[in-house]
């Protein structure tokens, strides 16, 4: 089945697993070869609350109608300038 986004939000989704040997392998990677055209992938920890509000924010944008990549740019500038105001 093909799919237009595949968002893996689970703890640390796109660091990968040696797998027999030196091939490093990640989810992302599998779901690009098996031909999803865009992905979504996470290197914060799962319970962190970055991650929850990114993933919330990322989702009411494209429930409101915004492209892809419009969704993922307005919810990494939210969440940056968020981090930015509590250092």
């Amino acid at each position: 089945m093909k799919s237009d986004t595949v968002v893996l939000s689970a703890s640390l989704t796109e660091l990968g697993r040696e797998l027999e040997g030196k091939v490093v392998v990640n989810f992302a990677r599998v779901f690009q070869q098996a031909g999803t055209e865009s992905d979504v992938v996470s290197l914060w920890e799962l319970v962190s609350v970055p991650a929850v509000e990114y993933m919330k924010i990322h989702y009411s944008h494209l429930k409101a109608g915004r492209n892809r990549s419009e969704a993922l740019r307005l919810a990494r500038n939210a969440i940056r300038t968020t981090i930015e105001k509590a250092s």
